[in-house]
């Protein structure tokens, strides 16, 4: 683009680029993520969710790793650090993010809550 002023060397900006137009504002990601939510119906998705786990069985590394990614996130590298504190403490963050998600009525109740909070 004309006007980008990037380091030849890393591509990063140089001082004084305004930069792009930054994230999109979490209420238009909201809007997105209902969207696609919508054009993938359940059947659909089960059927992804399938086909991953037997390419993962079949070693397919990407299979793998997306699958890894949804089950348990992505690795931090301090995950079974934080986990044994947690025990030692007595908390679980697995039930408290349940407790969590589960007052939440719908999918869709979750979406306008998170745009709610995030409208002026």
């Amino acid at each position: 683009m004309a006007g980008e002023r990037r380091d030849a060397q890393d591509g990063r900006f140089l001082p004084g680029n305004p930069g792009g137009p930054g994230r999109p504002r979490r209420a238009i990601e909201a809007d997105y993520l209902a969207a696609l939510s919508e054009a993938v119906p359940m059947e659909s998705w089960r059927a992804i969710i399938a086909k991953a786990v037997e390419q993962a069985r079949d070693g397919d590394p990407k299979a793998r790793e997306w699958l890894g990614f949804h089950l348990v996130g992505k690795p931090t590298g301090d995950a079974l650090f934080k986990l044994a504190a947690a025990e030692l403490a007595g908390y679980d963050p697995v039930e408290d993010k349940a407790n969590d998600l589960g007052e939440q009525k719908t999918v869709l109740d979750l979406m306008q809550n998170l745009k709610s909070r995030q409208e002026p």
